[in-house]
């Protein structure tokens, strides 16, 4: 039947919120020219007679409308409240042209309304219930960046790296929607590998760590134990440092850190009045750092000229200041470390004579003669050795498979090597067992 347009009124429950105006003039003329070929779907007014609602079909009564046709081709049909709306939603689900947030917001009202589950839905639109998921995350997404995904922008597949700013602060948003816009007017789009270095790149720099970070910097000085549960405490790839937690809330972050800097601020003051921490500009020229100390600092700890200071990072930004154990005494130090160091050479020493004496003691177990297996050596090298290489060659050749293509072989590995001297052979063959 055809009913009079002023007759027919919208529901007001409509899904689609952007209508591609360059098909809709389209539409328009080829109504112009042709008419309604399909039926809009309609309802009885309730409590007014002679009076429609419009189910599905808003399109076309729309254009109709702006072709100034006065009546339209019509279906009436009875239809629940909730059959309405689903209607209207699988009718603009099943459209190629709808944003990909259109087509979320149109699977969670189905969800909602109708009581569907994923699955469900997606059998009864012919849609995998991954993808309906997939879509359904959309929602997640911050609205400023949303934007992006309903003007064509961004599409689905940028949606993983959007959703890592889901409730994040504002002004990582903000910078994230600025960068975005530049790159858009600069290059026209942006792709998913572009789209994920610029997030990385924010991330990076408008977040803060809850990790001590091995090069320094923001590290938290505040318990991190009551951030594990909170939901902008994030697990992200931030590129050169790997995946690690970002707090994606800064101004909660700022806060926190900040009482622990006043806490500290405090207590360095009290140290420094105490006399416990020496400031960096008074401290003699020639004190001695000693993280660098080659010896036990155990020894130290009550010495009168072992000192705290407080100096200028200098590995840092600014005027950070860290501590720094320092000894007063360059003398002292210099002596306890060359008196280590010559306790290490001398056990250097010992050791590398006790490794002789096995590697000899291992040759003696062998049973072959030195100055045969010398003579063997001197002919198929062309030089002549020392004890101590003989007998640890002769422990290679015993060691060695049967195959004299293999002795062969170990013995070019540990004598011929001519940049593999007699104290790595010893290191070496000390492994070894009979």
């Amino acid at each position: 039947m055809d009913l009079k347009l002023e007759y027919i009124s919208l529901t007001g429950t409509n899904p689609r919120k952007h209508v591609n105006e360059e098909k809709f003039k389209e539409l328009v003329e080829s109504i112009k020219r042709r008419g309604v070929l399909e039926p809009v779907l309609v309802r009885p007014k309730k409590g007014i007679p002679h009076r429609f609602e419009l189910v599905c079909g808003e399109r076309r009564f729309k254009a109709a409308k702006e072709a100034k046709l006065t009546v339209i081709p019509a279906i009436e049909q009875e239809f629940s409240d909730s059959e309405v709306i689903e209607l209207q939603l699988i009718e603009n689900i099943q459209r190629d042209d709808l944003t990909p947030i259109e087509e979320a917001t149109g699977f969670k009202q189905l969800i909602d309304i109708c009581k569907l589950k994923q699955e469900a839905l997606a059998a009864k639109i012919g849609k995998s219930q991954s993808y309906i998921a997939l879509r359904l995350a959309l929602l997640d997404i911050p609205q400023d960046l949303m934007a992006f995904l309903e003007n064509g922008t961004l599409l689905p597949g940028h949606a993983k790296y959007l959703l890592i700013f889901k409730n994040a602060g504002k002004k990582i948003i903000d910078n994230l929607v600025t960068r975005l816009k530049e790159q858009i007017k600069q290059y026209g789009d942006i792709t998913v590998r572009q789209f994920d270095d610029m997030s990385k790149d924010v991330i990076r720099r408008h977040t803060k760590p809850l990790y001590k970070s091995q090069y320094g910097g923001d590290d938290p000085k505040f318990d991190l134990t009551p951030c594990e549960k909170c939901g902008l405490n994030r697990l992200v790839d931030i590129g050169w440092e790997g995946k690690k937690k970002r707090c994606f809330n800064p101004d909660c972050w700022k806060e926190k850190q900040g009482v622990k800097v006043k806490e500290e601020s405090t207590r360095i003051k009290k140290a420094i009045d105490s006399g416990r921490v020496v400031k960096e500009d008074a401290l003699p020229k020639d004190c001695q750092d000693l993280r660098h100390a080659r010896f036990d600092i155990k020894a130290c700890v009550k010495c009168a000229n072992r000192k705290v200071a407080l100096v200028k990072d200098q590995y840092g930004s600014g005027n950070k200041k860290v501590k720094k154990e320092l000894c007063l005494d360059k003398e002292c130090f210099e002596q306890k470390n060359k008196a280590h160091e010559e306790a290490e050479q001398k056990k250097a020493e010992q050791e590398k004579l006790k490794n002789i004496e096995r590697i000899k003691a291992k040759a003696a177990k062998a049973k072959m003669d030195r100055a045969f297996f010398a003579g063997i050596l001197a002919k198929e090298f062309g030089r002549g050795y020392h004890d101590e290489e003989v007998d640890a060659a002769i422990f290679a050749y015993k060691l060695a498979p049967k195959k004299v293509e293999s002795k062969k072989s170990a013995l070019e590995y540990f004598m011929g090597n001519k940049s593999l001297g007699l104290e790595e052979i010893f290191r070496f063959l000390i492994f070894w067992e009979d």
